[in-house]
């Protein structure tokens, strides 16, 4: 539906800024975006992100994309799919998170997110917002979820259920091991550690990339590998980060010349490397580690 706003104070803002500031709307890359495409009209013309608001202005917004602070909301939406509880206790929920699934809402008429089937079941989950999260725009639509994984992972996801709880496991949240299964193909023979520097990607905002030649902007990364199931077609590996960039794995993976099942947006760019010229020994803790994984395997 489209947005209309009457302009009622001598703001002497732009109107990027009156919409952002002062109706509160967001976010901000949405907002960017119904301008470049024309979606915003004061007075019913078409105007610019600098045009200045005066007291009595007629604002009509076009895109359904941005939505007031206040109308940020979970919808709670099982959709149909059963939610897989692996652990929970009075103070949070471990869930089982499937391929193919987004963690949490984007804006609030999403649904079919874990989220959204967590707070069907446990309503309290979309209240238990950490304190150092208060201030973000989009808390409110992250509720208590602690971290997150790529929609086309499957894996372990952890939920608060207060904000005193969600304090706990944020500020915790640094020294719990990250450990992943990773089955990629062309097979992969390894066992090691890489350290890159990467960046995003300036042809495509949804990629990341390695950056050779580091600069101030770049973010340092620390990936263990161990390959411990192959055949002539495919690996299965088990990964430990020590950082999290975004899509951590699936770029240090293409740098090493494989790449997840399923990825498509990194197999083109796998390029097969010298394994190992890059790869460092495990450190002993991840040896160990690793050794108590693959026990029963």
């Amino acid at each position: 539906m489209p947005r209309r706003i009457a302009v009622t104070t001598n703001t002497k803002m732009t109107i990027e800024d009156y919409l952002l500031h002062h109706e509160n709307l967001g976010p901000r890359s949405a907002l960017k975006k119904a301008f470049t495409d024309r979606q915003v009209l004061v007075n019913d013309k078409v105007c610019k992100r600098d045009f200045l608001v005066l007291s009595g202005d007629r604002v009509l917004i076009l895109s359904e994309l941005l939505f007031a602070k206040s109308e940020l909301e979970i919808v709670a939406n099982s959709s149909g799919r059963p939610l897989q509880v692996l652990a929970e206790s009075a103070d949070f929920l471990a869930v089982a998170k499937p391929s193919g699934v987004a963690c949490h809402p984007l804006r609030p008429t999403e649904q079919n997110t874990v989220l959204n089937a967590v707070v069907a079941d446990y309503p309290e989950v979309a209240r238990a917002i950490a304190s150092s999260r208060q201030d973000k725009r989009g808390a409110a639509l992250e509720g208590g979820l602690i971290h997150r994984l790529d929609t086309d992972t499957s894996g372990v996801l952890l939920f608060a259920r207060s904000a005193a709880a969600a304090d706990f496991f944020i500020d915790a949240w640094p020294a719990f091991e990250k450990v992943y299964l990773a089955r990629v193909s062309p097979p992969l023979d390894c066992s090691g550690s890489i350290e890159l520097y990467l960046t995003h990607d300036p042809k495509s905002k949804k990629r990341m990339k390695v950056q050779e030649k580091p600069d101030a902007k770049a973010i340092f990364t620390h990936t263990e590998l161990q390959t411990i199931w192959s055949s002539k077609t495919e690996s299965i590996l088990l990964v430990r980060i020590h950082t999290g960039a975004m899509h951590q794995i699936r770029v240090t993976l293409a740098h090493l010349g494989t790449a997840i099942g399923g990825d498509t947006v990194y197999a083109t760019a796998a390029k097969k490397e010298k394994v190992a010229g890059i790869l460092t020994p495990l450190l002993p803790e991840t040896e160990q580690l690793f050794s108590a994984l693959t026990a029963d395997y």
